[in-house]
């Protein structure tokens, strides 16, 4: 009965394969379910169909634009991302040609790039789901892509849903999360309609208790993800050793150790997720390294086997302090039913170099268009002096307008902007297309300005800065509605990173984020480290004093010229781990050249 179900469900998504231009939701559950049928038999092609459900609409928006601008834009430095490396496959070509052309892609990216791509299981229950405020928690399909290796193949590992031990209920983390954004975000707004104030000292001690338990949940549903959800997994989502001699030495120990042992179980999979054992060793318990030694080699014949590979990990781990050693970016391609999550927030993560892409698609078109300008897996920056920002354009965040106007000032006073005044449309436009670096600190994303629609028509060449509520938040229209988010409108438009929050943030707290980062990765010729300055006074009124207690700098300290690193660094200097995981950067990693 189970095969006869099957073949008739094969049958009917290949029916549903012959539909052109299928909307976007039906065409994410389609692969999501072919993923599923195929994970036991050919998991390279239950990965390609992973691939697939991430993100069609949103490339069918690229596509549309693009031909747009082809028919009246001629000139090739106006156009968006190139279709070319979007489009969709015709049904009339084989899933092998099709896989070869998504490994194709792979090898051309370059090899420092471990790109890892999160998807939530398809759930059949969700198609009958009407009501926006449910999320369902459904297993997890964590897929590795190794850029640039030819002989290494990517894979996946599906992760179940993480149960709660006492109750054996599953912990419903999507539904925790979308409560405390909710929360968050109704803070905000009993505070804005009290023009900011608190009238009275109850009031304000009772929304600092709300946002201290804000703080306590969220950390506890970090905690969750990486310990009861991910578990062992998460050594998956770490980027490969900048020390090529350690990661060689690696691999080697563990291709010697598997030569000599009696098992048949010895893929290329098998050695990568070693490997990954072995990278994420200081990071995992015991209990959780024999979770994952037992499942690649699950058979009694191979207990022994575990206890030599347990071993040959302990002594890998305390010959090589992995935990300190630098690594290469991770791209993140996050589901975006899984995006509001703060993943760069666990452990492995916490000071490790993440960007986010909506998909592999993306990723590729992105590195295909600044192919020539990215060295060593980083795009480079060569004119970080070509700054431009827009402060409180609102007009009514007057402190928040001090303390940036102090900073810019001191920090960076050749870059051009506009402080505490409403930009017309050809000011923010020109701003984003002149610029090579473009900062926003206003309400949102600033498309009440510009609209989204009008910024994907330009040709965006700046790396931005949007350090306002959600201002990279992905918007949920509806639970049968694919997500919108304005960074989407900057992706088309070619920008090769937009660093913004995924929902609101205090001023004060995203104020000194944004001074911390800005001056950790932009070079400034001024004499005085601005790590040097008086924070008290600096947030109280905006004047730039030096603290004479504070000790003079590392030079490592002063200058971070990898964006992704200078974030990690820069978040941490926010008070409340509300704000430190709001802020995400999408696109491709950055450097400024030396």
């Amino acid at each position: 009965m189970e095969n006869a179900n099957k073949i008739q469900l094969n049958e009917i998504l290949k029916e549903l394969e012959n539909i052109h231009y299928p909307c976007g939701p039906n065409y994410i559950k389609n692969h999501k379910a072919q993923a599923i049928l195929r994970m036991k038999d050919n998991e390279l092609e239950a990965i390609y169909n992973l691939v697939e459900s991430h993100a069609p609409s949103l490339r069918f928006t690229a596509i549309f634009r693009y031909e747009k601008a082809l028919e009246g834009e001629p000139k090739s430095n106006t156009l968006p991302l190139n279709k070319n490396h979007l489009n969709f496959n015709c049904n009339n070509v084989s899933i092998n040609d099709r896989i070869q052309v998504m490994l194709k892609q792979l090898k051309e990216m370059p090899k420092e790039w471990t790109i890892v791509q999160l998807t939530s299981q398809f759930n059949a229950k969700e198609n009958l789901e009407v009501n926006a405020d449910k999320f369902c928690t459904n297993p997890l399909h964590v897929t590795v892509f190794n850029c640039n290796q030819h002989q290494t193949l990517p894979y996946t590992i599906t992760v179940d849903i993480p149960k709660d031990k006492i109750s054996g209920y599953n912990i419903e983390i999507r539904q925790e999360m979308h409560s405390i954004i909710n929360e968050n975000l109704n803070r905000f707004l009993e505070i804005k309609k009290k023009s900011g104030k608190f009238v009275s000292h109850a009031v304000k001690q009772a929304y600092c208790k709300s946002r201290y338990l804000l703080n306590n949940r969220l950390e506890n549903v970090v905690e969750q993800i990486q310990n009861k959800w991910l578990g062992v997994w998460r050594c998956l989502l770490l980027g490969r050793l900048c020390n090529s001699e350690i990661e060689n030495s690696i691999a080697s120990v563990i291709e010697e150790t598997l030569k000599y042992e009696d098992c048949q179980n010895k893929t290329d999979k098998i050695k990568n997720l070693l490997k990954c054992f072995v990278n994420g060793s200081n990071h995992l318990s015991i209990d959780e390294m024999k979770i994952g030694l037992r499942y690649i080699f699950p058979q009694d014949n191979c207990k022994e086997l575990r206890v030599t590979l347990g071993k040959m990990i302990q002594n890998l781990s305390k010959e090589y302090n992995l935990s300190q050693e630098m690594r290469h970016p991770l791209i993140l391609i996050v589901d975006e039913k899984l995006d509001f999550i703060p993943w760069e927030m666990i452990d492995v993560l916490q000071n490790h170099p993440v960007s986010r892409m909506p998909s592999l698609h993306f990723a590729y078109a992105l590195f295909k268009e600044y192919e020539d300008s990215i060295v060593n897996g980083w795009k480079i920056n060569t004119n970080p002096k070509n700054g431009s920002y827009i402060i409180n354009p609102g007009l009514d965040l007057k402190e928040m307008e001090v303390r940036l106007c102090s900073f810019f000032k001191y920090w960076l006073p050749k870059w051009s902007g506009l402080i505490g005044v409403t930009p017309s449309e050809t000011e923010f436009r020109d701003m984003l297309s002149s610029s090579d670096v473009f900062v926003y600190s206003g309400h949102g994303n600033g498309t009440q300005f510009l609209a989204g629609e009008k910024i994907q028509k330009l040709k965006v060449n700046a790396v931005v800065f949007l350090f306002g509520c959600g201002s990279v938040q992905l918007q949920l229209l509806g639970p049968q509605v694919e997500t919108y988010s304005s960074y989407h409108m900057y992706l088309i438009a070619c920008s090769p990173c937009v660093v913004g929050s995924l929902w609101a943030i205090t001023d004060v707290d995203t104020d000194t984020v944004t001074a911390e980062l800005l001056s950790q990765w932009i070079p400034s010729d001024v004499s005085t480290h601005w790590k040097l300055v008086d924070d008290k006074k600096w947030k109280t009124d905006g004047t730039v004093d030096f603290n004479n207690k504070k000790m003079t700098l590392k030079e490592s300290d002063k200058h971070e010229p990898e964006l992704l690193r200078a974030l990690c660094k820069a978040k941490k200097s926010a008070k409340q781990y509300l704000i430190q995981a709001a802020f995400v950067a999408r696109g491709l990693p950055v450097k400024i050249q030396n």
